[in-house]
């Protein structure tokens, strides 16, 4: 298929994207870097205060906060 001279590429992506709608994917681009920068915790009880703190303490380093 050969790319029509009139309309440079860039031109025609972003017409392409206007009309198919397109919005980027997060979970899509994710998985395509092989990076989703996701914690997963799994507790047994989070009304237990050592459960609390742990993942309170862990949200403030995650977000690099004391």
């Amino acid at each position: 298929m050969q790319a029509s001279s009139k309309h440079p590429p860039a031109a025609r992506v972003v017409k392409a994207i206007e009309e198919l709608k397109y919005h980027p994917n997060l979970h899509a681009r994710n998985l395509a870097g092989g990076k989703s920068r996701t914690i997963g915790m799994i507790v047994s009880n989070m009304e237990n205060p050592f459960f609390f703190d742990i993942y309170k303490d862990g949200w403030s380093a995650m977000r690099g906060k004391p």
